[in-house]
Formats: C-alpha cells, sequence, structure tokens
C-alpha cells in the first residue's frame, strides 16, 4: 500500500528540480564570471564563491526567477515559435 499520495511526489520532484537547478545555476554563473575575470579582463584569479564552494546565490536566484517566468510560457498550448519567441524576449 503507497502511504504517499501522488500529489506529494510530485511536489518533491519540483523541489528537488528546483534545487538542482539553483545550484548549476550557481556554479554556471560562477564559472561566467571567473572566465570574465582570468580570460577577459586578466584581473587573475579570486575565488568569489560563498564560503568554500564556487557558487554564488545571486545567480541561482536570477535563474531560478527566469525559470519561474519562462515556464507559463512554455507550458502553454500554443505554437512552437510563439513560445520561442515568448521566452527569448522575457
Amino acid at each position: 500500500m503507497n502511504i504517499r499520495s501522488n500529489s506529494y511526489d510530485s511536489k518533491v520532484h519540483m523541489l528537488e528540480t528546483l534545487w538542482l537547478l539553483f545550484f548549476i545555476m550557481c556554479i554556471l554563473g560562477w564559472l561566467y564570471e571567473t572566465v570574465l575575470e582570468v580570460a577577459v579582463y586578466h584581473w587573475g584569479f579570486s575565488n568569489r564563491g560563498l564560503l568554500f564552494g564556487p557558487w554564488l546565490p545571486i545567480y541561482g536566484i536570477g535563474g531560478l526567477l527566469y525559470v519561474g517566468c519562462c515556464y507559463p510560457i512554455v507550458k502553454s498550448g500554443r505554437n512552437v515559435f510563439i513560445r520561442v519567441i515568448g521566452v527569448f524576449y522575457i
């Protein structure tokens, strides 16, 4: 017998996905900023990560806000072309 309901599992899955996206965006933002510092501006390496990890939470929060804004457009039943234009317009 399954004790958990299906809606509970889907909410947990959504939170796990958002948590993973948050950390991926944090690390990608850190990588982007580090490449700009070292390769483009030639300032040298300085670890701007939070504590001892290579992540910057501001990039994670910005990425989640972007995903949250684009999610209704992508999930709408409209034409693919309109959805792509809508996502890049935001």
